[in-house]
């Protein structure tokens, strides 16, 4: 392998306000347009010595560089706006703020560490496929990205939060990751417009609190759903034309209610799955039943809310009027009301949970039936 630090001690400085002739052309023959191959680069060979790495777009392939830390991010000239390291067994990366496009695909990358903290960055397209990512909480800092691509890292819980100030991120590709749980506890803006979720572990999508006016495509293509929540799907995912949802083991009657929810739809929703079609491996009408009660828990929730509102506009308008007595009145068996439906929606999330668990025991009696 060549010794890197023999190719750009040859190299001069960076000097502001002047053009750079390179004294070393690198394989691709182009000024300011390098690829460097089996490469040797660790951080102790440059203790001594203060360098920047050749070219302005720079392109590592199948070397060794263990560790690009603050010292080897640090020799990245300042005006690099294209890095790419593949192959290169690295696993630990400074993110520097002047990057525009980055690949780190095929490495073994588990830590990633932004050099300017305070800084804005300039990342607008970022591709770390194929690595050993399991936080990922650098990117709520890269407010500039339009493409995020994670496939094949090692992901288990996915914030939503994460993105919900990266107004220009158009594509976020997470498939192939070990994803169970989608956290949004809060109302959050989602800005995604193409967003994969494909073969992950994921068994519910609650999108209960996803504000995602703009996402246009979703697939969840080879995971373990069983049923969707389709009171969420037509209230969070309004402009949604492209589903993907085949290859999981759906419920029948599920899958026929998800199917009912995208013929109805204002605007048509395409799914384009590998065979044309959806297939569901699971007939159990109690599973259907069970299944079904997250929705009118929604439904429920969503009247308690109308109805408190009313409650408020009323006394409102008869404090006004000074008719006190009377709106008191009106607004004591309002609450009763509330509190009897309030009741309701405990004892319908009590009834799933307990159908849920006792489904499997169920399901012993199917042969006698």
């Amino acid at each position: 392998m060549v010794d890197l630090t023999e190719l750009i001690a040859l190299q001069r400085r960076f000097e502001p306000g002047k053009d750079i002739v390179w004294n070393v052309r690198c394989s691709t023959g182009l000024p300011n347009i390098c690829e460097l191959k089996n490469i040797k680069l660790f951080t102790k060979s440059f203790m001594d010595q203060e360098l920047y790495l050749p070219a302005t777009n720079l392109r590592i392939v199948n070397g060794v560089i263990p560790s690009f830390d603050s010292r080897l991010a640090g020799m990245l000239r300042p005006e690099t706006k294209i890095l790419v390291i593949q192959n290169c067994y690295m696993w630990f990366f400074v993110l520097r703020a002047m990057l525009k496009v980055l690949f780190l695909t095929y490495n073994m990358i588990s830590t990633i560490k932004l050099a300017e903290t305070d800084s804005h960055f300039e990342m607008e397209y970022l591709k770390l496929n194929k690595n050993q990512l399991s936080n990922i909480s650098f990117v709520s800092k890269l407010t500039k990205l339009e493409h995020l691509d994670l496939s094949e890292n090692r992901v288990e819980v996915l914030e939503i939060k994460l993105f919900q100030n990266l107004s220009n991120l158009s594509l976020l590709e997470l498939s192939y990751n070990r994803i169970k749980t989608i956290e949004a506890p809060t109302k959050i803006q989602f800005p995604v417009q193409l967003f994969n979720l494909g073969n992950n572990q994921l068994s519910d999508l609650n999108m209960k609190n996803w504000h995602a006016k703009n996402l246009a495509s979703l697939g969840i293509i080879g995971n373990k759903f069983q049923s969707l929540n389709t009171v969420q799907l037509s209230r969070s995912l309004l402009n949604m034309s492209i589903f993907r949802y085949d290859k999981n083991p759906w419920n029948c009657g599920r899958l026929k209610a998800l199917q009912f929810y995208h013929e109805t739809r204002p605007h048509k929703v395409h799914n384009l799955s590998s065979f044309g079609f959806v297939q569901c491996v699971d007939e159990s009408g109690v599973n259907t039943v069970a299944f079904k009660l997250p929705e009118l828990v929604d439904l429920t929730e969503e009247s308690l809310e109308t109805l408190g509102g009313s409650v408020h506009r009323l006394i409102d308008d008869r404090v006004e009027s000074g008719k006190l007595a009377e709106c008191q009145s009106r607004f004591g068996r309002m609450q009763q009301t509330l509190k009897k439906m309030a009741e309701g929606v405990s004892r319908l999330r009590n009834n799933y949970n307990m159908v849920n668990s006792t489904i499997e025991w169920l399901d012993i009696f199917k042969p006698l039936l």
